[in-house]
């Protein structure tokens, strides 16, 4: 089962620049997710950090990820408005989102 992020992350103007951060804790999601790309475990996140529980860890790739999903479908929305409602194309997806990083 999916976590729900909604319970985990907040954002707050006064606590870390309004950057999202785990609940009650000064701890940003951008650096679990940095840590778990630079190849750290969760246990090893933990040690380091242990106010976060799993869950926390959880909450923060599901949010990456809901947010990651988000940008793409705003994007693939400007660019269909900048196409037109009749574009049509023999292009697949993946030609498209190439297009949109350009």
């Amino acid at each position: 089962m999916r976590i729900n992020w909604q319970n985990f992350v907040s954002v707050d103007p006064e606590i870390h620049h309004g950057e999202p951060c785990i609940t009650g804790t000064r701890i940003p999601i951008s650096m679990i997710v940095g840590s778990v790309a630079d190849g750290m475990s969760f246990d090893e996140i933990i040690d380091s950090y242990p106010q976060l529980k799993l869950e926390s860890i959880q909450a923060a790739l599901a949010y990456t990820e809901d947010k990651s999903l988000d940008n793409t479908w705003e994007r693939l929305m400007r660019l269909k408005d900048k196409l037109g409602k009749t574009w049509k194309s023999e292009k697949s997806s993946v030609e498209i989102l190439s297009e949109m990083r350009r």
